[in-house]
């Protein structure tokens, strides 16, 4: 059997006080990679220096890149995927620490499954300095056992258009899907738009373990937040801003989605329901002020089953009615006029 070529895709800005020991975690590797891609984004600090430092003593091949500005961690990541050689791309944070075991886990799954196109696992929610939090990004990302049989059974799709659980910290995939995903739309984040996209072309195999220490710390650019705090905010916040976002977010995935017509299965039925979580997200994100005239915005996605699909039901529902304003306005009408829907 030929031998899968593995590449680790690191991103890096400023980091160079966790960096050194990400990168010894990756050098330690059972199962070495076949090569890193490091594309850094402008860094001020000592982060270049690091990166060539362990390019010079490296056991693989260490290729890095510079950007001449600052791009942002999307763009920066999408060059990074680009930039990869190997058949698998495993995504690697700058604070994080890979377990030894890491890749070659990944790959055994890969080879398990011939049918996944993205591989990903559990994480150690840690501290600053790596000490245990006492609970792990499966717990805090809500991926509960329930959503696990739907991945066994093949409907990532339908768990993750209500709500990321894959973490790109712990998520490799297969390069000859890459054309598919790139490039990274604008309101996205990198790693939840390849396990949406992806959703829509292979199984997404899951590891239950493990295999890396998700770092915590003031400086980092989205974390986990505690489970009780983003219930308490899904339940009780008022949300308009956050839905007007995914709005405009679910408005680019169903404009790429139309544009991937006819390259995989069941077309018909994804379209309609990203259609129906644009609709979902614009409703939420323009309630009126005057409850009295709510109801029928409250009632039109409760008889349409959208709150039981894309939150927590009545729950939801009670809050649009009682809690919820509309600081969004009319601002996102013409996003709304372009959707084409």
């Amino acid at each position: 059997m030929k031998k899968t070529g593995i590449s680790v895709a690191l991103c890096t800005y400023n980091g160079e006080r966790y960096l050194a020991k990400q990168l010894g975690s990756i050098a330690a590797q059972e199962r070495a990679p076949d090569e890193l891609i490091a594309c850094d984004d402008g860094s001020s600090d000592g982060t270049l220096r690091i990166l060539e430092e362990f390019a010079r003593n490296s056991p693989f091949p260490v290729s890095i890149h510079a950007n001449a500005s600052n791009v942002g961690s999307n763009k920066n990541f999408e060059k990074a995927v680009l930039l990869c050689g190997g058949d698998i791309i495993a995504l690697a944070d700058q604070d994080d620490f890979w377990f030894p075991h890491k890749l070659s886990r990944i790959e055994d799954a890969f080879r398990a499954r011939p049918s996944a196109g993205v591989v990903f696992s559990n994480a150690l929610v840690v501290d600053e300095n790596l000490n245990p939090l006492g609970t792990t990004i499966w717990d805090r990302f809500e991926f509960t056992p329930g959503r696990r049989k739907r991945f066994d059974a093949g409907d990532a799709f339908g768990v993750l258009i209500r709500k990321n659980v894959v973490t790109g910290a712990t998520m490799a995939f297969r390069k000859a899907y890459l054309e598919r995903i790139v490039p990274f739309p604008s309101m996205w984040v990198h790693d939840s738009w390849i396990a949406f996209i992806m959703s829509l072309y292979a199984d997404l195999a899951y590891i239950d373990e493990p295999l890396i220490e998700y770092r915590q710390h003031p400086r980092q650019q989205i974390g986990a937040k505690e489970k009780s705090t983003l219930t308490r905010e899904a339940a009780f916040g008022d949300n308009s801003a956050s839905y007007a976002n995914e709005f405009l977010r679910y408005s680019q995935a169903y404009r790429r989605i139309k544009r991937l017509r006819g390259t995989f299965a069941g077309y018909e039925r994804v379209v309609k329901a990203v259609r129906d979580k644009v609709i979902y997200c614009y409703l939420r994100s323009h309630l009126p002020k005057e409850r009295r005239r709510r109801i029928r915005i409250v009632a039109m996605n409760l008889c349409s089953f959208r709150y039981h699909r894309y939150s927590y039901g009545f729950l939801s529902a009670a809050k649009d009615l009682f809690l919820a304003r509309d600081p969004a306005g009319g601002r996102n009408e013409g996003a709304w006029r372009n959707t084409s829907l």
